[in-house]
């Protein structure tokens, strides 16, 4: 039989640096799901507020419209110059591009909230799919989501 007196320390050592590293290990994955989280809440706080602006790029289009075609009836009866009838034109134009772009916006935040929480359409079957989309309406409409760790989301957008 033999004792160990000489490595009696390295013991004690070994312990501690095992404590640590899964001390360490423990700290490294709250930080993940924490910044997991993060995105989560980037994501639908992006989404909040680009849905709206949706609405809003459209009604500023139609608002464009409805000028175009009354600097276009003056125009004609020589009411307006050829500069209003430009300005109105280049105004109208503006205001396509940026009702796409809000468009574009959304889809796109959209998509960040999907590569947070790893979900991918593609992979999706049709339930799945109308289960994302009744939940980010019912978020969209002013609900909330609890997420993993009990905080309430909730928007206050429309």
């Amino acid at each position: 039989m033999s004792l160990p007196l000489t490595t009696g320390g390295f013991r004690t050592a070994e312990v501690a640096r095992q404590s640590a590293l899964i001390r360490q290990t423990t700290y490294r994955r709250e930080d993940a799901l924490q910044g997991v989280e993060q995105a989560i809440l980037n994501a639908l706080n992006a989404i909040g507020f680009s849905h709206p602006n949706i609405r809003l790029t459209r009604e500023a289009l139609e608002a464009a419209e409805a000028h175009y075609r009354s600097s276009e009836e003056l125009y004609s009866q020589g009411a307006a110059s050829l500069v209003d009838l430009l300005d109105a034109q280049t105004a109208l134009i503006r205001q396509k591009q940026e009702s796409s772009v809000a468009a574009y916006a959304y889809l796109a935040d959209v998509f960040a909230l999907q590569r947070a929480i790893a979900w991918f359409e593609f992979e999706k079957n049709a339930e799945d799919k109308k289960w994302f989309d009744r939940n980010l309406q019912h978020f969209l409409r002013g609900g909330s989501i609890t997420t993993a760790k009990g905080h309430l989301l909730q928007t206050g957008f429309e």
